[in-house]
C-alpha cells in the first residue's frame, strides 16, 4: 500500500506533535492542528518554543471555558498565538532573573503562570 505524502511528510514530526497535542487544552480538529504546528517545526521554530508556548496557554486557560480557547489550529498558525505566549515568558524569566542556562520545570512554569494569569486578571478590571 502506498503511505500518501501528506501522511509521509507529518511523521518526522509526530512524536513532537503528539506531545504538543497531549498538553494543548482545547482537543478540536487534530489533523488541522497537526498540519500547522508541523509547518511550524518544518520553517524551523524549535520544538521547545512551541512546547513552552502550548504550556503557557494550556496553563493561561485552565478552569476557562472552552468555548474561548483557540482551536489548536489557530493557535499554531505561522503568526499564531503561541508568539504572543513569549512575552508571558521572557517576563517571568527577567522577574526571577534567571540565566540563559536556567530551565524552568513543568510545575515551576504551571506556578510562575498561573500566579501571573490571576495577577493580570485581578489588575485588568476584568472579572475573574
Amino acid at each position: 500500500m502506498v503511505t500518501p505524502k501528506r501522511d509521509r511528510d507529518a511523521r518526522p514530526f509526530q512524536f513532537e506533535f503528539d506531545q504538543l497535542w497531549e498538553i494543548y487544552p482545547r482537543k478540536k480538529d487534530r489533523a488541522a492542528a497537526q498540519r500547522a504546528a508541523i509547518a511550524l517545526l518544518r520553517a524551523g521554530v524549535p520544538f521547545a518554543d512551541l512546547l513552552a508556548a502550548t504550556q503557557i496557554y494550556a496553563v493561561e486557560r485552565a478552569g476557562q471555558d472552552e468555548t474561548f480557547t483557540k482551536h489548536a489550529k489557530t493557535f499554531y498558525e505561522q503568526n499564531g498565538a503561541w508568539r504572543e505566549c513569549f512575552v508571558t515568558l521572557n517576563h517571568i524569566k527577567e522577574d526571577r532573573e534567571t540565566d540563559a542556562n536556567e530551565r524552568f520545570s513543568h510545575e515551576e512554569l504551571e506556578a510562575e503562570m498561573r500566579a501571573e494569569f490571576v495577577m493580570n486578571s485581578n489588575t485588568s478590571g476584568t472579572p475573574s
